[in-house]
């Protein structure tokens, strides 16, 4: 501990990093799987078809509503790990989650410099911590999410803001505009964030610095976004446009919640009643740190009057409230006269904070989200005598299984509730392919019955393999909302001789 104070006293920047890049080392190893749909099928799914020649994205008369710069990287990324015969999907996916490890090291790296620009040292070093080792982030840090991959650009951009400001020079409010074109080019809604800093600086009437800004911004959206787009769509911002009007068509086709969603969302993330404080000092900076807290402000209110509303969403500017937020609640502490007089009161909601980050920190950093979804597939990967798998499941909407960790090139059933067993058993019988000898039961409901229906259907015994239980932290997801949460156990037979 001692050494630990002493290099936290004279090597704070060093120590934070380090803390930071274990972290999301233990992600990187432990937190297999993915969170949510968007993170595997939007791009490990798509990247990996274009590996292996398949046309996702391209086999339609209209553009994609998903840009095609972040897959398009793990498509090279992919292809060079294949080219060198690492073929296993696990192995790729460590890969994927190391480089986004490092990657995502430039949240902690930048949060920390424009916290120092804008405060002290001790405020810095507080803020750097905290984006170090923030319950949510080495987790979120190594998926492959495009809310949290956005994250890096932006604030490298608001770094390049600060020291254009200082220094005036005009290379650095391009090369501000070009991060933030960067950030747009991995997620739309990262224009929001850009538009609202352009209107600080119109209201601040600051022409020149908009108009260099802007320059930027229009040059980087264009170079990595625009000209992708017209080589694969045949016009600039093909996608874009595709995304603009999909989602707002289905706006209502989505998760619907109230406009306070992300307010309590945040207010919750954030550990109360810390979260308090860093709400009302992020709300003290309105006026003094506008270029960082309108845009956000403006972001928030966007995505709250939304009616799709999924958590993720909120992501890009969770860095931000946390900056700004502690800068605010610091900066209000150190004058008031309640704080200054019951500094133990502040010390231990500090120390509950941590307590409670550290354990939320354990159980999601070890996580391994989607296991028995993932899992399955990785098992029968091991099979060399399967011929073909049935997925069955007793409930309306089959979740997506992501055919990516089965490395054998197999036919795949889905089997739900909805079909009716004569017209599934004709598809099988008439798709031309072998009789599957494997087959997935998903979830345990009712599976005594489900068996015996499978039998007696298909005239075949089914003899029990393999069962793998979702991992500790989605049971207890599952179990307090079963409804958004499926995973759910997966149970293995093989399907034995046809009598």
């Amino acid at each position: 501990m001692n050494k630990i104070k002493y290099y936290w006293e004279n090597y704070p920047f060093a120590l934070i990093i380090i803390a930071a890049a274990i972290m999301r080392l233990i992600a990187a190893v432990f937190a297999k799987g993915y969170a949510m749909s968007d993170d595997h099928f939007v791009v490990i799914h798509v990247a990996q078809r274009w590996v292996d020649g398949y046309n996702n994205w391209f086999n339609s008369d209209q553009a994609s509503h998903f840009s095609l710069v972040y897959p398009g990287f793990h498509y090279l990324l992919f292809s060079l790990l294949e080219q060198i015969g690492i073929t296993d999907p696990q192995v790729k996916m460590f890969f994927v989650r190391l480089l986004h490890a490092v990657y995502s090291l430039l949240i902690v790296i930048y949060g920390y410099l424009i916290t120092l620009e804008l405060s002290d040292e001790k405020t810095a070093r507080q803020t750097g911590i905290i984006l170090a080792l923030f319950w949510v982030l080495p987790f979120m840090s190594v998926r492959n999410l495009a809310e949290i991959v956005c994250i890096p650009p932006m604030l490298i951009g608001y770094y390049l803001i600060l020291i254009a400001e200082e220094k005036n020079k005009v290379k650095f409010w391009v090369f501000a505009g070009l991060a933030f074109g960067l950030a747009f080019a991995l997620r739309y809604q990262t224009l929001i964030l850009t538009g609202g800093i352009g209107l600080v600086f119109i209201f601040q009437q600051k022409w020149k610095s908009f108009f260099y800004f802007a320059s930027g911004v229009t040059l980087g959206m264009f170079c990595l976004q625009g000209l992708v787009d017209w080589f694969a769509w045949g016009y600039p911002f093909a996608s874009f446009f595709r995304y603009f009007f999909y989602n707002l068509e289905n706006r209502f086709n989505y998760v619907i919640g109230p406009w306070y969603r992300y307010v309590l969302l945040i207010f919750a993330v954030l550990i109360p009643p810390v979260s308090i404080f860093i709400i009302l000092g992020a709300g003290r900076m309105w006026k003094r740190l506008a270029i960082f807290f309108s845009p956000l402000l403006i972001f928030l209110i966007f995505h709250s009057l939304f009616p799709n509303k999924q958590e993720r969403f909120i992501l890009p500017i969770l860095p931000l409230i946390l900056i700004i937020g502690i800068i605010g609640w610091n900066d209000y502490s150190r004058i008031s006269g309640f704080w200054q007089q019951h500094k133990k009161l502040l010390k231990g909601i500090w120390i509950w904070f941590w307590i409670i980050n550290s354990v939320l920190l354990i159980l999601v950093t070890f996580n391994y989200p989607k296991k028995s979804l993932v899992e399955p597939l990785n098992y029968l990967s091991t099979k060399d005598d399967i011929k073909g798998l049935i997925i069955e499941y007793n409930r309306e909407k089959m979740p997506w299984f992501p055919r990516f960790y089965l490395t054998k090139n197999v036919p795949i059933f889905r089997y739900t509730v909805d079909d009716l067993a004569e017209n599934f058993k004709k598809q099988i019988i008439t798709s031309a392919k072998e009789f599957p000898n494997y087959i997935l039961f998903f979830g345990n409901e009712e599976l005594e019955k489900r068996i015996i229906r499978i039998e007696n259907v298909f005239h075949v015994q089914l003899e029990f393999d393999h069962r793998i239980n979702p991992s500790f932290l989605d049971n207890i997801l599952h179990t307090l909302n079963p409804r958004r949460n499926l995973n759910l156990t997966s149970n293995i037979y093989k399907i034995e001789n046809r009598y």
